[in-house]
C-alpha cells in the first residue's frame, strides 16, 4: 500500500514541474553541505531552486508528466533545478558553481518544453542569456533608427550647405 505523504511528495514534484520555465537534474555527488547551500543562494538570485529529491518519486512524476527522456538519467545521488525566470541562467549558474568546485554535473534538462542532454547543455550554457539578446537586439534596433533619421537628414544637410556657398558667393561679389 503507498503511503500517503508519498503520493504528496509526487504530487508536489509535479506542481513545481508544472510551474517551472524549465527544470534540470544535477550529479550533485561531492558537494559539502557549505558548498550546497552557496549553491541553492546563487540559484535563488536567478530565480530558481534547487531539491534533492528521491529517484523513484520524481521518475513517477516525470512520467506522469509525459518527460520520460529525463528519466534514465535517475541514478545516483540527484537534485532537480526548477527554473523560475530565464531557464538558461539557471543553467549557467549550475554548470559555472560545477566547474568553481570541480564537483557534480548537470546530466538533462527542459528548455522550452525539449529534453536537452550532456554536451548540448554545455552549449547552451555559454550562450548569452536572454536579457543580453535583448540589449543587443535593442542596440541594433537603436543603430538603425541613427542611420535612418542621419539619411533622412543628408538632403536637407546638403540644400542648406548649397545655399550657405551661394549667401558666401554673394557676400564676396
Amino acid at each position: 500500500m503507498v503511503k500517503q505523504y508519498k503520493i504528496d511528495k509526487v504530487n508536489e514534484i509535479k506542481q513545481k514541474l508544472q510551474e517551472a520555465e524549465g527544470f534540470y537534474l544535477a550529479d550533485y555527488t561531492g558537494l559539502t553541505v557549505a558548498e550546497f547551500q552557496e549553491l541553492r543562494r546563487k540559484l535563488r538570485e536567478a530565480e530558481s531552486k534547487i531539491v534533492v529529491t528521491k529517484n523513484t518519486m520524481a521518475a513517477i512524476a516525470l512520467k506522469d508528466l509525459g518527460k520520460e527522456a529525463a528519466i534514465k538519467h535517475l541514478e545516483g545521488p540527484n537534485a532537480i533545478v526548477y527554473a523560475y525566470g530565464d531557464s538558461v541562467q539557471a543553467l549557467k549558474t549550475v554548470i559555472e558553481f560545477f566547474k568553481e568546485v570541480k564537483k557534480g554535473k548537470v546530466k538533462v534538462g527542459e528548455i522550452d518544453g525539449q529534453i536537452v542532454e550532456g554536451e548540448a547543455l554545455e552549449a547552451i550554457a555559454k550562450l548569452p542569456s536572454k536579457k543580453e539578446l535583448q540589449a543587443m537586439v535593442v542596440g541594433g534596433l537603436n543603430s538603425l533608427l541613427f542611420r535612418l533619421v542621419y539619411a533622412l537628414n543628408w538632403p536637407i544637410y546638403s540644400f542648406v550647405n548649397v545655399l550657405e556657398q551661394i549667401r558666401k558667393e554673394k557676400e564676396e561679389a
